[in-house]
């Protein structure tokens, strides 16, 4: 119920049987005019009023004025007590249609105070200021005037009007909407105006009022766990003097500070000669006059997590954060009728930080954070809330002390800090190099450390389910898809708590879990397999959860060395037959998932007999390059080579053709053709390391004299 007027009782509708009463009262007829046109003339009119001669009516009362089909009516007017209730003009002349069909209706409100009211039921008028009706009970007279285009004819009926008298109110004092938009009322002493009004009009003396619990009528609002106390105990009826037309009553905040929820005044009166009013006037309002108190302190870790700051302090060991908003959960009392809260709402508030020795360090709105908050230790702060008040102003004037019995806690602003030495990004890392091909880099963390293990990979962001975990968050992109790197070989020690550096071994990390989408569990590389892409993402969360910034690296995890293949190959026997050399054609393809850093073709001796680089030549294409060699060659780490080579590093994966010279001189026996290649690989220096990558083809070709 909305502020306003207080609800009346409607009187009963005492209708007695309608009775047609036609020609009752006086009638006026006029001499009837001729016809015009040859239309035929309208018959005299005989009106009547549906309600009973002498019947006895209250409240609203709805009735119609009837008349004979041939009578032509025009227009009717119907007046109580000569006060114009109502008119209506008759215009429809469809033939066919019956007079019934068109007699109209009228409604009459006994209970009017004004007379715009008399006519309609959307209301009676009666207000504080205008509380003295239009019709005391007793005899009225009904009249109605019907006219047509010859006489004006009119019938009364004699009525009897039968209100109870009834009380209006009117609740001023510190008022306040709630989130419902209804109004409450509190916080204060409040006066509750009683304005009689007698139907009867018999004079009042006294008004007699009491205030019980219960819910207020069409809301969600539950009954109060107590009636109000209007000085004569919760519940107890008081009479209050009529004077100047009105009587009033405090109702003390000091006699109800514990009192909220819907209330029903109940009042009558007390006429002058000291009987009572037979019937009740009600009145429903939402009143509160308790202050709110604090159920749980709470927080939204990382914006995300909300739980009570008990938890979230068990759950980050006592660190809390400045990214985190704190807010508490207020209550006003639970009706008797209710299961939920009861109250005004609108709860405002401040959260005091204390230090160790109670001195306030910041004071916080709803909201805020612990962003103003010097960092501190754990076993530094505590938390109380003050100036804790509801809509209406109903005020706990001590603080609320103890967010959660009584420990303390620290905090911990700064997000740890990561930083990558890891100088392969972007490039091929050879897997096969152990710790060289591993993830390094810096950690900076001074305040509440990354977690208790030095392997613990286990960490978790705050989600909206979870207060997540501190240590290490770890994902590794691969194969489409992302996958959380949760498990860490114990025998892995290289991840710190705070700072210093790391080394992340990706061949000791595993996943628990396959993400949704995701048809294969996650494999570690290994020195010997797990070829392809990565990405790999690094945070660290620290115990305030403090989140890092990622530090993210791709690379291509390669233990697999190039295949080569003679595509067109050597011959297998090459006769000189005193020719001063023999030219073959071949040629070779090396095929890669990465780039080759290096491709080569020399030839080493079998049974002959090495004398000179010139014994076997690439001729072409130019220019030509001496590749015989007295022993096979070796790759170094950084992928070179030493000896008579001819190199075909451009023309690898696409196809190198070639013609070989075998020289008279020194070339007969038989001699190994090799081609050898290398990836582009690198440690995670940076440095182009092709260990354990390196790969060949050969031919053996024999050469006669």
């Amino acid at each position: 119920m909305k502020k306003g007027k207080l609800k009346v009782l409607a009187a009963a509708l005492v209708a007695g049987a309608a009775l047609l009463l036609a020609g009752c009262g006086q009638q006026t007829q006029q001499t009837q005019q001729p016809p015009q046109g040859g239309q035929e003339p309208p018959k005299p009119i005989q009106p009547v009023i549906e309600l009973t001669q002498g019947g006895t009516y209250g409240g609203i009362v709805y009735f119609s004025v009837s008349y004979n089909e041939n009578s032509q009516v025009q227009s009717i007017e119907v007046y109580v007590d000569g006060k114009l209730l109502g008119k209506q003009e008759i215009t429809t002349s469809s033939a066919g249609v019956k007079p019934q069909a068109l007699w109209p209706s009228f409604t009459l409100n006994t209970l009017a105070c004004t007379e715009a009211y008399i006519g309609t039921d959307s209301g009676t008028g009666c207000s504080p200021s205008d509380n003295t009706p239009v019709f005391l009970n007793g005899k009225h007279t009904v009249k109605a005037v019907l006219k047509n285009a010859v006489e004006t004819k009119s019938v009364s009926v004699d009525v009897y009007f039968q209100n109870d008298d009834r009380l209006l109110s009117d609740l001023s004092g510190n008022s306040a909407t709630d989130a419902g938009g209804f109004t409450w009322y509190g916080g204060d002493d409040l006066t509750l105006k009683l304005i009689p009004v007698s139907y009867s009009g018999k004079p009042v003396s006294k008004i007699w009022v009491y205030g019980r619990g219960r819910s207020v009528p069409r809301t969600y609002i539950c009954g109060a766990n107590t009636g109000v106390d209007l000085g004569a105990g919760a519940g107890r009826a008081v009479e209050v003097p009529v004077s100047g037309g009105s009587a009033s009553v405090t109702i003390s905040k000091t006699l109800n500070s514990g009192l909220t929820g819907g209330v029903q005044f109940s009042a009558g009166l007390k006429y002058d000669d000291g009987t009572y009013s037979s019937t009740l006037s009600i009145a429903d309002y939402a009143l509160d006059f308790y202050a709110p108190t604090v159920v749980d302190y709470r927080m939204k870790l990382n914006g995300v997590y909300d739980a009570t700051v008990n938890s979230i302090a068990t759950a980050t060991s006592n660190w809390f954060n400045g990214d985190s908003p704190l807010y508490v959960k207020a209550n006003e009392v639970a009706s008797r009728w209710c299961s939920g809260q009861q109250g005004v709402g609108g709860v405002s508030y401040q959260i005091q930080v204390l230090d160790s020795s109670s001195n306030v360090v910041a004071t916080l709105n709803p909201g805020d954070t612990l962003a103003g908050v010097p960092e501190a230790p754990t076993g530094s702060y505590d938390l109380q809330v003050v100036n804790l008040k509801d809509a209406l102003g109903n005020t706990q004037t001590a603080p609320i002390a103890s967010a959660f019995g009584g420990a303390t806690f620290g905090v911990d602003k700064t997000p740890p800090s990561l930083a990558s030495t890891f100088a392969a990004d972007g490039k091929t890392l050879n897997g096969t190099l152990g710790l060289a091909s591993a993830l390094t880099g810096t950690l900076t963390e001074s305040g509440s450390g990354v977690g208790s293990a030095a392997n613990d990979v286990s960490a978790a962001l705050p989600s909206s389910t979870s207060a997540g975990g501190a240590g290490w968050l770890i994902e590794a992109t691969f194969g489409g898809c992302t996958y959380t790197l949760d498990t860490l070989a114990a025998a892995n020690t290289n991840l710190p708590t705070t700072s210093g550096s790391y080394t992340l071994d990706m061949t000791e990390l595993s996943a628990s879990a396959t993400p949704a989408g995701c048809t294969s569990a996650y494999s570690a590389p290994t020195a010997s397999s797990g070829d392809g892409n990565y990405t790999v993402t690094i945070r660290a969360v620290d115990q305030a959860r403090n989140v890092s910034d990622p530090v993210t690296v791709s690379f291509y995890w390669l233990t697999t060395p190039p295949t080569l293949t003679f595509n067109s190959p050597l011959p297998a026997t090459v006769t000189l037959g005193g020719s001063p050399y023999f030219d073959a054609n071949a040629s070779i393809s090396v095929s890669s998932p990465v780039s080759i850093y290096k491709a080569v073709l020399y030839a080493s001796p079998g049974t002959a007999t090495y004398s000179a680089p010139t014994d076997v030549q690439v001729i072409a294409p130019a220019p030509s390059v001496d590749v015989a060699n007295g022993a096979a060659l070796a790759w170094a780490s950084g992928g070179t080579i030493t000896g008579n080579f001819k190199d075909f590093t451009s023309l690898a994966t696409s196809g190198f053709s070639f013609t070989a010279r075998f020289n008279s001189s020194g070339a007969t026996g038989t001699w190994n053709v090799v081609a050898t290649a290398v990836p582009e690989a690198y440690d995670n220096t940076g440095v182009i390391n092709v260990t354990n990558l390196d790969n060949q083809t050969s031919q053996t070709v024999r050469v006669n004299p």
